[in-house]
């Protein structure tokens, strides 16, 4: 079985370097141009990041969960006309059971 398509790695995530987060679970969403996903751990503190991805391949980590605002996004995210993003994490909030979010542009 032969492919048709070319594939182009636009952004490796690095176990060593946590800073962009590490494990996008979930896969990504386009909105406006650029690509929109979360990753359930690493940034800072650790406990996972909302990312904006360039389809160039530049990187911008948007938000850092800190626990109290949640703690592991496996879920996706969506994208609203006003350029809302929401989601859901696994662990955090207020009984650390997880959270739905919302981040503002």
């Amino acid at each position: 079985m032969s492919s048709k398509g070319i594939e182009t790695v636009l952004h490796n995530f690095h176990d060593s370097d946590l800073n962009d987060g590490a494990f996008p679970y979930a896969g990504v969403i386009l909105g406006a141009g650029n690509l929109y996903g979360v990753t359930i751990v690493g940034g800072n503190p650790g406990y996972g990041t909302v990312y904006e991805l360039s389809t160039g391949g530049g990187i911008t980590i948007l938000h850092n969960f800190a626990g109290t605002d949640g703690v592991n996004p496996y879920g996706g995210v969506i994208r609203d006309a006003n350029g809302n993003l929401y989601g859901t994490t696994f662990n955090g909030g207020s009984d650390n059971v997880g959270t739905v979010w919302k981040l503002a542009p």
